[in-house]
């Protein structure tokens, strides 16, 4: 039933069982029972199951636990809640001498709690003790490994890929010496490794072979990976690199000490690991053995430290032949090893029903492609690369390069001839071999050349002329010095490039005129010539059935087979046709509109026919204007428009009780417009914006003004009438503003236009004491630019959509993308809150890692072809991109990954997270404020298929982003601020004065001056920011030598913002901090670890009180120096976060947004004072300025005020305890009265009363009191004061 809810009660102290065998629990009152009769058996739990300890036993007793068949008694210590919070060890006594113990490792797993969490109660029983083996050890590598321990009982155990071993027997708190043999062919490796509880997260085995070549022994290394994310010491054995050779010729690797390694074409993998730890010092060199068993030069250095990157390099052999290959490195599905793979450069595949002969220019050798099939290919030229093709033993194809992407119809025999008579002619034609498209696809491994049959759209264009009399002659380009081809009146033909490296243009001119040639580029166009006696074809007096035949007659209608197969008909239908209905109709209406000019005797059209793009030559004005505009004979069908005003967005994770983030698109602000013609409003500048506002301010104050008023030179404005004049017009004038959200389609029988845009968003970090406040936002633009021209929205597309007949692809006509500049700032505690506010949505159940291992392997046996389009599904139909069109993006990326041990165990689930950010070598990755510009994306009248699309945005943003990605570094400080700062003068030479040219020469003049300012600013902010960074990498190092983790994260967290007084106060608090260090260190370090830890807070304490001015002192020059660089960078900006933090209240339970108590809590928690142990409640504004608050808690109420200087907020004045209160808070005027008890007395009354005991008279009487008074600035602000404070009072936290 919807309304029936589940309430489930159950101790709070649960075991679960991880083991291989069941365990019984027993319970306690003694920590160690002398006896066995002092157990009492709670039950017994099973593997992979949990077992809940009654509540007494939970709270009070000791939990026991010993494993079932074993022959071992039960545990020696027992758990307790308030003992046990963190990872231990349990040993279970053996009942025989030479039996073994076993070992448990138990991990404890607090469970929040509404008590535990939200109302900081004292502390409860709350825990899963996890019980698991205290080593296993897997096996993730190729090799079948036998493993043994040292110990003298362990007789060992074979593990084959894929197994592991769990062992009970090791006592990890010491060393345990592990002996891993394998044999490989003849020869016995064996290495070794000892295991103990803090033993290296990742370190290496090294393996030495049993027999010795020039009497030394050989080795082989892998790797090992320490897994503590549930407790116990899980070591993954595996080869650090998989390599995989897709090309036909054996390879050679080599590398640091490692031994030269030959890898056969047809082995599928080499595994090896090296003796560096850190895989940034990880690289290794190639070599190649050719076919006449010579070897090649070995190649440059071949990093391997960073997933994902992919590129070229070259071997040369002894003749300097260059042998080109692809090399891609990503890291494997576990997350622990490098899959690199290598492939030939050029790779060959041949998609036809026929045998292709591949020839290179230059030479007598060849390759012939069996069908389906696919080739690596060496180029012997690899600076031209030009081949061609031959089918059949015919004649070769002209030459093509496969350098870059391409397609183009191959002309192999025959031509296509199109009369009258509506047959295809094919001379000669065998088995429809005539043509084959040759296309160049550049994939981030490899450049694939496939050869294709003809598909819809790969012919280039069709020629039809129209004319009744007039022949059309035709050649590729103006260079051809042939006479050219010749289509006839009232025929049709195919054509394609004579010559594929040649400049791709359509040459035409009338027969007998040869000194004027016309010039038609492959892309939607038409214009008009001249033609002697032209026939009468006044259209206006044809009836619909005389036009259609008139077209008919021209052989618009003429068979073509495009796929160059006999017996097919090809019509040119979608916007042709459309004449033999409309024509009379819509010319009359549209003759009225526009003038046709049909003195010109001829016109030619280049328009799309479905993906075919057809040029027709006609002397029919209504054929010319049809085909040129087809919306002329449709309508809009439907219109659908949708836009939001403003949008706002939270993301919640209420089991938390945490905001964190918050998403909201904002409208633009005030926008005058004038109307240009009917439905068309054009913006104003923010300049005329300005002054337009000041006089409609004075309007709405009913001042006087003298209309019209001045904007500009030849403007003038009159807000009485809404008028503007621009010169000699006259414009309706409107104030309105834009949507955060808008976007409209229209729809058409043929096609569909949309357009979307948004006004503002921004992503803020709704986090506690967040390193970046904002996520993502807009980045304004620079004054002195944004003034003269209209506000932009942040985000603008526009896109024109339509199917194609025939075919099942789609025409993208028209697609413009525009997006402003924007800012990234991403850490990794914002990412895990996001991972833990969806945790709930990802499968719990993980995939193992031999699963994924298996996965890994199984790719590493796909073939080339598979390997080259394994992501690209056969028969994908294309479509015909016009014009496709991504404006330059422009970045500002921040980064903080730095990330603890404690993180790394919580978010196991994103292990290979921590992994990628370990192979660059450092625990943290921290930049800020990087630019990045990715340069304009452009694709004009191409047909491919979305596949190919998005290969092409890939590869335009990949190869774009590795220029650049130097920048993203900043392990010590942000040392590229030295070259980016002063580079970026120069950047702003050359990339804003480009942008001001797309508006007019004025913004050029504009953007000119701003990149001579920005020149002397950037340097200037490009040094402080650097020398800054470096300040700041040195203070933070040497303050964390002496401060515990939680000092740490406080200490960044405070960091974060403020100023000169903001760095002043760090510094005068990590002088303090050094020197009340002396004495608080040891005392803390006595209560934690005992004599042990005095002494270790000793050694802090006096290390501090060195160290921490030290730090302090670097914050202070880093702050200084970062407000350098914002005084000389023109143009900063300052984002605030668009709404403070959810508010959730005293009991956690999420209810609707307040801005006053979101606005309250913010202020409480920034307070140096009671965060830890009181909750906020509500609060009352006493002042605006300076902004002063009466703070109510859970425990008292305070006036507090934020600091003008460092921003931050100050407790002035401590009020009341609720403890302490024996009466309500009374007012009296503007004052509030409270009655307090003082002395020993001092809060008996009022923990009596909240807890619901009742005092009698004669014992209230003797307690002791006062009465304090507080005055506020007004009657109703002392009211509500008093109320919140009755109600805080009142309430049972």
């Amino acid at each position: 039933h919807k309304e029936t809810k589940r309430v489930t009660l159950k101790s709070p102290v649960a075991v679960y069982n991880h083991l291989g065998v069941a365990c019984l629990v027993f319970t306690c009152k003694s920590p160690s029972p002398k006896q066995q009769t002092e157990l009492e058996k709670i039950g017994q739990v099973n593997t992979n199951q949990s077992l809940s300890v009654p509540l007494i036993t939970a709270h009070k007793g000791y939990v026991f636990i010993t494993p079932l068949k074993m022959g071992v008694y039960v545990s020696s210590q027992g758990i307790h809640w308030t003992k046990h919070e963190d990872i231990f060890n349990l040993s279970c006594q053996p009942y025989a001498e030479d039996k073994e113990y076993f070992y448990i490792r138990v991990r404890p797993e607090a469970q929040k709690s509404l008590e535990s969490h939200k109302l900081r109660m004292e502390k409860r029983p709350h825990h899963i003790y996890h019980l698991h083996y205290p080593v296993a050890f897997y096996n993730m590598s190729p090799i079948t490994a036998a493993v043994a321990t040292s110990n003298k009982r362990d007789a060992g155990t074979e593990l084959s890929s894929g197994k592991h071993q769990n062992y009970s027997n090791i006592d990890i708190t010491k060393p345990c010496t592990f002996t891993i043999t394998y044999d490989s062919g003849d020869i016995t490796w064996r290495g070794s490794l000892k295991v103990y509880e803090k033993m290296e997260t990742d370190d290496i085995v090294v393996f030495n072979s049993d027999k010795k070549v020039d009497n030394k022994s050989l080795e082989k290394v892998f790797s090992i990976n320490v897994n503590r994310d549930e407790g116990y010491l899980k070591i993954l054995f595996h080869a650090k690199y998989w390599v995989t050779n897709k090309t036909d010729r054996t390879l050679q690797y080599t590398g640091y000490e490692l031994s030269t390694i030959t890898h056969p074409c047809d082995e599928e993998v080499k595994f090896f690991s090296m003796k560096k730890k850190h895989s940034t010092e990880s690289e290794f060199i190639i070599r190649m053995v050719l076919p006449d068993k010579e070897t090649t030069k070995w190649s440059k250095v071949i990093p391997l430290a960073a997933a994902g990157t992919s590129g070229t390099f070259t071997v040369e052999s002894n003749d300097n032949r260059r042998h080109e290959l692809g090399v891609k490195v990503q890291l494997s599905r576990f997350g622990l090893s490098m899959i690199v793979i290598i492939t030939p450069l050029y790779v060959l595949r041949n998609d036809t029903t026929h045998a292709v002969r591949v020839h290179e220019d230059g030479l007598d050798n060849s390759i012939t492609l069996p069908p389906k099939s696919t080739v690596p290919f060496w180029p012997v030229d690899t600076a031209s690369c030009k081949l061609s093709i031959s089918i059949n033993d015919s004649h070769k194809t002209s030459s093509f390069s496969i350098l870059e992407t391409d397609t183009v119809l191959l002309k192999v025999e025959g031509e296509v001839v199109v009369d009258n008579n509506r047959s295809a002619h094919m001379t000669p034609c065998p088995q429809s071999t005539s043509a084959v498209v040759m296309d160049v696809n550049v994939t981030e491994l490899c450049k694939v050349v496939t050869f294709k049959p003809l598909f819809s759209g790969s012919i280039p264009c069709v020629m039809v002329n129209h004319f009744s009399h007039q022949s059309i002659k035709f050649k590729q380009n103006i260079e051809d010095g042939s006479d050219g081809r010749q289509l006839h009146a009232g025929q049709c033909t195919v054509f394609t490039w004579s010559d594929p490296c040649k400049k791709r243009e359509l040459v035409w001119w009338l027969d007998g005129k040869m000194d004027s040639k016309h010039i038609i580029t492959m892309k939607t166009d038409h214009g008009t010539f001249e033609v002697e006696d032209t026939p009468d074809v006044e259209g206006s007096d044809q009836s619909d059935e005389e036009a259609r035949d008139q077209v008919k007659a021209g052989g618009i209608e003429s068979s073509v087979d495009p796929q160059l197969k006999g017996g097919r008909k090809f019509s040119l239908t979608s916007q042709v046709k459309m004449l033999a209905h409309k024509t009379k109709h819509a010319m009359k209406v549209k003759r009225r509109q526009e003038e046709i000019d049909t003195d010109k005797g001829g016109y030619w059209v280049s328009f799309l026919d479905g993906l075919q793009r057809v040029i027709i030559f006609t002397p029919d004005p209504y054929v010319y204007k049809i085909s040129q505009h087809p919306s002329l004979v449709e309508r809009t069908t439907a219109q659908l428009t949708a836009s939001l005003v403003a949008m706002g967005l939270s993301l919640v994770n209420d089991i938390d009780g945490r905001d964190v983030a918050y998403l909201g698109l904002t409208g633009s602000q005030i926008v005058w417009e004038y109307q240009k013609r009917r439905n068309k409003w054009v913006a104003v500048s923010q300049e005329h914006v300005e002054i337009l506002e000041e006089f409609y301010k004075k309007l709405s104050n009913k001042e006087e003004i003298k209309f019209p008023v001045p904007l500009d030179k030849d403007i003038e404005a009159d807000l009485e009438k809404m008028i503007l004049t621009i010169g000699k017009n006259t414009h309706k004038l409107r104030r309105t503003f834009y949507e955060g959200f808008w976007a409209q389609a229209a729809l058409s029988k043929s096609e569909t236009k949309l357009s979307a845009r948004i006004g503002t968003i921004q992503l803020d970090n709704q986090l506690f004491n967040p390193i970046f406040d904002n996520v993502f936002h807009a980045v304004p633009s620079v004054n002195e630019i944004a003034r003269k021209y209209p506000p932009k929205p942040f985000f603008d597309v526009s896109a024109v959509i339509g199917p194609t007949e025939h075919s099942g692809g789609m025409q993208y006509q028209y697609f413009e993308l525009l997006i402003q500049k924007m800012a990234f700032n991403l850490d990794l505690n914002f990412l895990f809150a996001l991972l833990d506010l969806f945790t709930g949505f990802i499968k719990k159940e993980q995939i193992s890692e031999f699963k994924l291992n298996e996965l890994d392997r199984a790719d590493l046996k796909l073939s080339l072809q598979n390997v080259v389009y394994h992501r690209e599904a056969r028969h994908i139909v294309s479509s015909y991109f016009g014009v496709f069109k991504i404006h330059p993006l422009s970045i500002i990326l921040s980064l903080n990954f730095s990330y603890t041990d404690s993180d790394q165990q919580k978010y196991s689930l994103f292990g290979p997270i921590f992994n990628m950010l370990k192979s660059f070598g450092a625990s943290f990755i921290t930049t800020d404020d990087i630019s990045l510009q990715l340069s304009m994306l452009l694709v004009e009248n191409k047909v491919m298929t979305w596949h190919k699309m998005i290969e092409k945005i890939k590869q335009h943003y990949i190869q774009g982003g590795i220029g650049q990605a130097y920048k993203i570094v900043g392990v010590l400080g942000n040392l590229v601020g030295f070259a980016t700062g002063l580079a970026s003068g120069t950047r702003g030479l050359f990339y804003e004065p480009f942008e001001g040219a797309l508006l007019g020469p004025e913004e050029f003049v504009q953007g000119l001056g701003q990149g001579v300012h920005g020149f002397v600013g950037a340097t200037i902010g490009g040094v402080a920011d650097s020398a800054g960074k470096i300040a700041d990498t040195v203070g933070s190092a040497a303050v964390s030598l002496v401060l515990t983790e939680e000092e740490k994260q406080r200490r960044e967290a405070t960091r974060r913002g403020g100023g000169i007084i903001s760095g002043l106060g760090h510094f005068t608090s990590d002088l303090v901090g050094g020197v009340t260090g002396v004495v608080s260190k040891p005392v803390t370090g006595a209560k934690e670890g005992g004599i042990a830890g005095f002494f270790t807070g000793a050694g802090r304490g006096v290390a501090g009180l060195f160290l921490r001015p030290i730090g302090g002192t670097f914050d202070l020059l880093n702050v200084a120096l970062d407000s350098v660089k914002k005084v000389t960078t023109r143009g900063d900006y300052d984002i605030s976060q668009l709404r403070p933090s959810r508010c959730f209240g005293i009991d956690g339970v999420m209810q609707v947004y307040s801005y006053h108590l979101a606005t309250g809590n913010a202020a409480f928690l920034q307070l140096d004072k009671f965060t830890d142990t009181d909750m906020y409640f509500n609060h009352v504004v006493l002042k605006p300025n300076p902004l002063t608050f009466l703070i109510v808690t859970t425990n008292r109420f305070m006036i507090i005020s934020k600091s003008s200087l460092t921003g931050g907020w100050q407790v002035d004045h401590v009020g009341v305890q609720f403890a302490e209160m024996m009466s309500s808070a009374k007012v009296d005027e503007n004052t509030v009265t409270i009655t307090v008890a003082t002395g020993r007395d001092s809060g008996l009354h009022g923990i009596a009363s909240r807890i619901g005991w009742g005092i009698t008279g004669s014992v209230k009487s003797q307690i002791k009191s006062k009465t304090k008074t507080f005055q506020l600035p007004s009657k109703e602000i002392a009211k509500e004061a008093a109320k919140i404070i009755n109600e805080a009072s009142k309430v049972d936290f």
